[in-house]
């Protein structure tokens, strides 16, 4: 039996599906009150004809990853833990639920996997959660280490913090992997997320930033975590990382498949100094959420790299190339965008 927490989500939903497809038991967590969305139309994409069979396959559990009690009951007779859920915020005043969600709920989550004995735990981290490279421009590996600095996040903060709950346990016999995903594209829900870039651009984005990152394909992403789970692999993590780019290639190759014009003008530092204070007043007088905070204007401004040799070398692994992911994506959404 696998026990997959983040069920709703964009990782969880194809993790779920691909681990059915495999004819592998799945048990799933999710709130009383989360929305199956998702995981239902990640379910209609790639199964149209027997999507409902897959997920009546499912045996879900109801329960939090803040509720201990509900954990390690739902993790009776488990051998594999995929603990994917999370909380992506970088509005200031979530500085608390991310701490909560991905730190202490990450701590929960191995104590209930320890009690229960399981096989193997994998962690989904962030490449948020990495250190600086040893000089600038290099690739970062996973042989960086956190660091403080600008470029740092409080969800970065709270994904390393969710990574030491794991090291932790691994020292006291907890057999884990833990992956770092850099930007992950996938077919979910095009208004958040990374999926909320091909809706951006299709409806006419007008600015890129400066910066470059790495980008992988969410199929990528539950291979790899699969195949290192069930693997004798333990107590190691990985990056796991398709292709580095900058924000304008990618927006340029998602303008290409929708047929749109991509975003020609260059957000300048200064600029995204003005606008995330800007969306702070406006955020304060009408309760909306900022469009753009100080940690995502300064974040797309750097550039980063990541190497994923270590992964590919592990598991002779081969990623898709970043123009089939964003070709692949959009011919999905492009029935809904239209």
């Amino acid at each position: 039996m696998n026990f997959v927490t983040g069920s709703t989500g964009l990782v969880g939903g194809y993790l779920i599906l691909e681990l059915l497809r495999r004819n592998e038991d799945v048990r799933a967590l999710k709130r009383s009150s989360s929305s199956l969305d998702v995981i239902e139309r990640i379910f209609k994409a790639y199964e149209p004809e027997h999507w409902k069979d897959y997920l009546e396959k499912i045996e879900w559990v109801d329960g939090d990853v803040l509720d201990y009690y509900s954990l390690e009951e739902a993790m009776t007779g488990v051998k594999d833990v995929y603990h994917s859920a999370g909380f992506v915020s970088y509005q200031p005043k979530d500085k608390p639920k991310i701490y909560s969600i991905n730190q202490k709920g990450t701590e929960n989550m191995v104590h209930a996997a320890m009690a229960q004995n399981v096989r193997k735990f994998c962690y989904v981290s962030s490449i948020a959660a990495l250190g600086a490279p040893k000089k600038e421009l290099d690739y970062h590996t996973e042989e960086d280490f956190f660091q403080t600095g600008e470029s740092n996040t409080t969800y970065g903060f709270s994904k390393y913090y969710g990574e030491q709950e794991v090291w932790r346990a691994a020292e006291e016999g907890l057999k884990m992997v833990i992956v770092n995903p850099s930007v992950i594209l996938g077919f979910g829900d095009h208004t958040k997320g990374s999926t909320k870039l091909f809706t951006k651009v299709n409806d006419g984005l007008k600015f890129y930033t400066p910066g470059a990152t790495g980008f992988v394909d969410v199929r990528d992403v539950v291979n790899t975590m699969i195949a290192l789970t069930q693997s004798e692999v333990s107590n190691a993590r990985f990056i796991l990382n398709g292709a580095n780019a900058s924000f304008k290639e990618v927006f340029e190759m998602i303008a290409k498949t929708f047929g749109k014009e991509p975003p020609k003008i260059e957000a300048k530092p200064w600029m995204g100094e003005i606008y995330w204070r800007l969306e702070a007043v406006k955020s304060f007088f009408t309760g909306q959420q900022a469009l753009v905070t100080k940690e995502t204007a300064r974040a797309g401004q750097h550039i980063s790299k990541y190497s994923n040799q270590k992964v590919c070398e592990t598991l002779n692994y081969e990623f898709y190339p970043l123009h089939e992911t964003i070709d692949h994506i959009a011919s999905l959404l492009k029935k809904e965008l239209d």
